[in-house]
């Protein structure tokens, strides 16, 4: 008797029990399980909400660093442009200029996170500059529906005075009128014209994307266009400018309508722009050629007058039979400042004419002719 309602206690407690842990079990796979962040993301995301934390204590030291700059600037009597009250009324509908610059943000899926902070620093760099010109050009935003959105909100994005559309360009403006800036682009850009739309893409990528806006332009049938850096000035380095650099070129161009100016001004230093000469560029094929042979000339003729186995420190070069200049050797060509160059790099012992002492085997060496002509080779 004790023995049953003992057993049929312990069985029925486990039959609840097993029927409560299929129960949970079956609520636990059917709730999906929430994806594993990684190491970088979690890294990113502790980064973002200590940033976050201190935005406010950073915003109020850097107010207080600019009002020190500010007294400072205004103790040591410096032009401190101008003031926050005529900024705010220079507004572009009461603008003298006409022409429409538009910026394409529609190129989320190729920038990353990073690149979109970029964006929205160059973004506001261009608006910045707009507000301060005498007469703002008509500053467009397109396709504003996406991530940049988030970075621009930092920088005061809903009070700026732009037009931002959350369209894409061709849906804002008249197919016929849109001009496509693009580096890769055939087309020369001469001047700025009020009944024109002039798009720069808004795409910071640091050129991994070659070619995508003037092929995105070919694609939808677009016009399309580059500025005219290369009739005007040199650059060392490649042609492809910043966002807020080409907005800068195109507004310092509607003021004062000169490109050299304009690129003079806008494009910085660290580009290594130089004017280009109007006199080679006009007789490439003729004038050029012959600055460089008269050049040449004279170099052949300060190396015959030097000698033919000594040169001078200032020029030392050697005329072929083409008669071509080169500069090989810093050195000097005669037979005993040769000799001297041979025993500090060859240290060996050459028997006197008269001695019948032979070089060993381990100099490896006939005679001092042969070490001359094998130097001569080297240089």
């Amino acid at each position: 008797m004790f023995h049953e309602k003992t057993f049929g206690k312990t069985t029925r407690d486990n039959f609840e029990y097993f029927h409560t842990q299929i129960k949970m079990e079956d609520e636990t796979a059917a709730v999906p399980c929430e994806p594993t962040l990684s190491k970088t993301q979690l890294k990113k995301m502790k980064k973002k909400e200590k940033w976050l934390m201190y935005r406010g204590e950073k915003r109020k030291k850097e107010k207080e660093r600019r009002k020190e700059r500010r007294r400072v600037a205004v103790e040591s009597g410096e032009d401190l442009g101008p003031s926050r009250k005529s900024l705010k009324l220079n507004k572009m509908e009461k603008s003298n200029c006409r022409i429409r610059i538009a910026i394409d943000c529609s190129f989320d899926d190729y920038m990353t996170d990073r690149d979109h902070m970029k964006l929205a620093k160059q973004l506001q760099t261009c608006y910045s500059s707009n507000r301060r010109s005498p007469n703002p050009l008509q500053f467009y935003l397109c396709s504003m529906s996406g991530r940049i959105r988030e970075p621009l909100q930092v920088t005061g994005y809903s009070n700026w005075d732009v037009f931002s559309r959350n369209e894409k360009y061709v849906d804002v403006f008249d197919k016929e009128s849109i001009v496509y800036l693009s580096s890769d682009s055939p087309n020369i850009l001469e001047t700025l014209e009020d009944d024109k739309v002039y798009i720069i893409g808004g795409l910071v990528d640091h050129n991994h994307h070659k070619g995508l806006c003037h092929k995105i332009a070919e694609e939808n049938g677009i016009k399309h266009a580059q500025l005219p850096i290369a009739d005007y000035v040199q650059m060392k380095t490649r042609k492809v400018l910043a966002i807020n650099h080409v907005f800068d070129i195109l507004l310092k161009f509607s003021e004062i309508k000169d490109w050299k100016e304009s690129f003079f001004t806008a494009i910085p230093q660290r580009k290594g722009l130089t004017a280009k000469n109007d006199t080679t560029d006009k007789n490439a094929d003729g004038t050029a050629d012959d600055l460089a042979s008269s050049d040449t000339e004279n170099d052949e003729t300060q190396c015959e007058q030097e000698g033919d186995t000594t040169v001078t420190q200032d020029l030392k070069c050697e005329i072929n039979e083409d008669k071509s200049i080169q500069k090989p050797y810093q050195g000097n060509y005669s037979e005993s400042n040769l000799e001297n160059d041979c025993a500090q790099h060859f240290p060996i012992k050459f028997p006197n004419e008269n001695s019948e002492e032979k070089p060993t085997m381990d100099q490896d060496v006939t005679s001092k002719d042969s070490i001359v002509e094998e130097t001569s080779a080297c240089s």
